[in-house]
């Protein structure tokens, strides 16, 4: 019980320490990397985003150049703008991606040829692009509108050519940049939630269900994300009450925001979250370890403890003394019950030497006792006549010869020492 105490229970407490101190340790770690891999996956997907709208104006910038080369040739007295058409119809296959067409403008913002009837072209915020594109010298992408020809959200792009001398203009929806593909190019789970959100706040594709506010731009990550910032912070959804990662990065050269949220319990896999519950399974186990113990004590230590003081009286002499209950498990009882038992015989067996030590002791009292009545009564006796008619055998002898006299005398000497001699042992017998 001592090695349980002083060993096995604090190393078991130690391994528990480590085993949570490792769980969080390495889901700090998986924390980061998993932030880190969103980052990177959200920044590619940006990326991706961004070149699909620089190849949209580089088709343009390849149309208006084409045009203006068109332009410029004669063509038999014709319009100069009748060209246009038949560059619109040659390069079919490069508008495909424009699916509310394309038109070409003058620098002077006037209307010239289109992909789709003149009327498609006057309700959009196209006269405010045109100057910009020309000062700039570059492709300029309009804020997203709604677009009463295509019946939802579209963009416009304007690409002057390299003289300046032409403008060519398109129009394009969100869908037209494979958005719908979005999430599962991005490998995310079934929970998954993907949002594109223009510059100005507008939500231009959302893939998946989230808890989303009111307002775009009060979602996590946004207005990080509209400021050019890219990175992957971790969010509570209040819907779901579950934690998300929400990695964000913004899209050049638009400028919108690219939002990607996961819930966490979805990236770490249910393997992972087993091994991260499993080392819990320690503080349990320690706690019943710890019950066993103090029940091993109560129920088994303190027991055999009295049981062994009882055992050490039982030596001393004291029968009684194991006979009082000790209680612990029923193994100790009955090795109480078994010594108590034998207690008893032992006693049993005390008491019948005991009796047979008396017996004997009487007989052997009785024994003494008759052979010294036997001696005083016989042997001192026949001694004591045998002096007497030593002595009348001395009186007798005194007229006669000095050494009969001298011989009888020490007769009689041997004889009072031997009375002497049996009455000590009949003294010892008794």
């Amino acid at each position: 019980m001592q090695l349980i105490a002083l060993t096995i229970l604090p190393l078991t407490a130690l391994l528990v320490v480590i085993a949570l101190g490792s769980i969080t340790i390495h889901q700090r770690e998986m924390r980061s990397l998993v932030v880190k891999q969103d980052e990177r996956t959200v920044r590619a997907a940006a990326v991706a985003l961004s070149e699909r709208l620089t190849h949209h104006a580089a088709l343009l910038r390849a149309l208006a150049d084409r045009g203006a080369e068109r332009e410029g040739q004669p063509q038999g007295g014709q319009p100069q703008g009748l060209p246009l058409h038949d560059v619109l119809s040659e390069s079919s296959y490069l508008i495909a991606d424009f699916d509310g067409g394309v038109a070409f403008y003058s620098p002077q913002t006037q209307w010239l040829a289109a992909s789709t009837p003149e009327s498609a072209w006057a309700t959009r915020p196209i006269a405010r692009l045109l100057p910009q594109a020309l000062s700039k010298a570059q492709p300029i992408f309009s804020e997203p509108f709604d677009d009463s020809t295509l019946g939802q959200t579209a963009i416009v792009v304007a690409s002057p050519s390299a003289d300046g001398s032409l403008l060519a203009v398109g129009v394009f929806s969100p869908a037209t940049l494979g958005l719908p593909d979005l999430g599962p190019s991005l490998g995310a789970g079934p929970r998954a939630h993907t949002m594109l959100v223009s510059a100005d706040g507008q939500p231009l594709f959302e893939s998946g269900s989230a808890n989303n506010p009111p307002d775009p731009l009060d979602h996590p990550g946004v207005q990080a994300a509209l400021r050019g910032e890219r990175g992957a912070i971790y969010a509570v959804d209040s819907q779901n009450d579950e934690e998300v990662v929400v990695a964000y990065s913004p899209v050049a050269p638009v400028g919108w925001a690219l939002i990607v949220e996961e819930p966490w319990s979805d990236v770490v896999s249910p393997l992972l979250q087993t091994s991260q519950i499993g080392p819990l399974v320690l503080i349990p186990a320690l706690v019943l370890a710890g019950l066993g113990l103090v029940l091993a004590v109560r129920r088994v230590i303190h027991p055999l403890q009295q049981l062994e003081r009882e055992s050490a009286r039982l030596a001393s002499g004291d029968f009684t003394a194991i006979e009082e209950p000790v209680g612990g498990i029923g193994e100790i009882e009955s090795l109480q019950g078994t010594l108590v038992r034998m207690a008893r015989q032992i006693h049993g067996y005390q008491e019948s030497i005991r009796s047979y030590l008396g017996a004997l002791t009487r007989g052997q009292e009785d024994e003494r006792q008759r052979l010294a009545r036997e001696l005083h009564d016989d042997t001192v006796q026949s001694l004591i006549a045998l002096d007497q008619r030593a002595q009348l055998a001395q009186l007798v002898a005194k007229n006669g010869s000095p050494q009969a006299a001298e011989r009888l005398a020490e007769v009689r000497r041997m004889t009072a020492s031997l009375i002497e001699d049996v009455r000590r042992v009949i003294r010892a017998l008794r």
